[in-house]
C-alpha cells in the first residue's frame, strides 16, 4: 500500500480520508498531542510537527519504517 502524507490535515482532509484510506496508508502532520488524538481516532497515523516550528520536525524519528528516508530540515 502505498503512503500518503497529508500537511495542513483540516476540515478538508478530514472528509477525504474515507475515500484516502481504501487506497493509501494516510500520515498526517499535526501540531498537537489532541489533534494527533483526532486523527488517530479517524484512521490515520499522526506525526506530531510544525512546520512553522523547525526543531519540532527534527523529533521525527528518522527510522521509522514508513519513511524510506527522512531529509534533515533546513529551517
Amino acid at each position: 500500500m502505498r503512503t500518503l502524507l497529508v500537511i495542513g490535515a483540516g476540515d478538508v482532509a478530514r472528509r477525504a480520508l474515507p475515500l484516502l484510506r481504501r487506497n493509501w496508508r494516510i500520515l498526517t502532520l499535526c501540531r498537537t498531542e489532541q489533534a494527533a488524538a483526532r486523527w488517530r481516532a479517524l484512521g490515520a497515523l499522526p506525526l506530531i510537527g510544525d512546520l512553522d516550528h523547525g526543531p519540532s520536525l527534527e523529533t521525527m524519528d528518522p527510522a521509522w519504517s514508513g519513511w524510506p528516508a527522512w531529509p534533515t530540515p533546513r529551517c
